[in-house]
């Protein structure tokens, strides 16, 4: 891998982490504007839930003018948290609610592992967690479905950066009036790091 590799990797992960932050931000700070009086698991609930809707939301707005490029992508993201900012939670509001959620999840911890048994059993279930997530994440798709359809669909929308694609006979044609389902969140992790990470793993297996 050249040096020149090396830094295009560099910065393509560094692109990867800014929109995770920022898909986060925009998330936990509509979470803050709707559930401003609601305890800090629902906000965490309602974070959860718009931190896919959000994505979903702007990957339709970027596919449909053809433009779900990472120039473009990176823009739009810092628009976003531009508008989100002045408009919809301000930044101060914004970090005296963390605070004060973080305390209230540091509080159902101590509450939580309390005992020796508890302790033990929440030991148990993050072992398990962590292996399912871990599996998840270092296996290449194996799935019938994945290899043929969701992700072919997700790597050619990076590939061209507009929805036409699966052009070919029989049913797959009917594919493209279909909106994006979990194809979009695989689309949102290759666009960062399809041509870095993804072929350097490549190249060191082969």
């Amino acid at each position: 891998m050249s040096e020149f590799e090396t830094i295009g990797v560099a910065l393509r992960s560094l692109a990867a982490m800014a929109m995770a932050g920022a898909f986060a931000v925009v998330a936990y700070a509509l979470a803050v504007r709707l559930i401003r009086e609601g305890t800090a698991l629902l906000r965490l609930c309602a974070a959860i839930v718009l931190g896919m809707w959000v994505p979903t939301i702007l990957f339709h707005f970027l596919i449909g003018f053809g433009q779900f490029r990472l120039p473009t992508a990176l823009a739009t993201l810092g628009c976003l948290l531009a508008v989100t900012r002045r408009w919809i939670t301000p930044v101060d509001v914004l970090g005296r609610q963390w605070a004060s959620d973080l305390a209230s999840f540091h509080e159902a911890r101590n509450q939580l592992l309390s005992t020796g048994w508890r302790r033990a059993a929440f030991g148990v279930l993050l072992i398990l967690a962590l292996h399912a997530l871990l599996r998840a994440l270092l296996l290449p798709p194996l799935g019938g479905d994945a290899l043929t359809y969701h992700g072919v669909k997700a790597a050619m929308w990076v590939q061209h950066g507009n929805p036409d694609v699966l052009r070919a006979p029989g049913g797959s044609g009917s594919m493209l009036l279909l909106p994006g389902g979990s194809e979009v969140f695989h689309a949102w992790i290759l666009l960062p790091l399809v041509l870095g990470l993804l072929l350097f793993g490549w190249r060191s297996r082969g």
